[in-house]
């Protein structure tokens, strides 16, 4: 039960990244690319592709990218301890 709330917490998070990057960044160079590799998880490929962008945009971006990485995290760990029959 764990596990699905926390990886519907990352994909929220995620989607609302999305949302950022669309809004502010859609005709921005890069941005097909940076979208795949947000959804692919390159979260290195996707900084290196957000380089370039104006800072404002890039910084509050990672901001983003950082609280999708920390509930992909926990979503990771919430599964790892359902399948060794960790707390629920």
């Amino acid at each position: 039960m764990r596990e699905g709330r926390a990886a519907e917490q990352a994909r929220r998070l995620r989607d609302g990244a999305y949302r950022f990057m669309s809004f502010m960044a859609g005709d921005f160079p890069n941005f097909e690319e940076a979208s795949r590799a947000l959804f692919a998880q390159d979260y290195e490929r996707l900084r290196s592709l957000i380089a370039l962008w104006p800072e404002d945009v890039r910084d509050h971006l990672q901001r983003l990218i950082d609280r999708v990485m920390a509930a992909e995290a926990k979503a990771a760990q919430a599964a790892a301890d359902g399948k060794r029959g960790g707390p629920n």
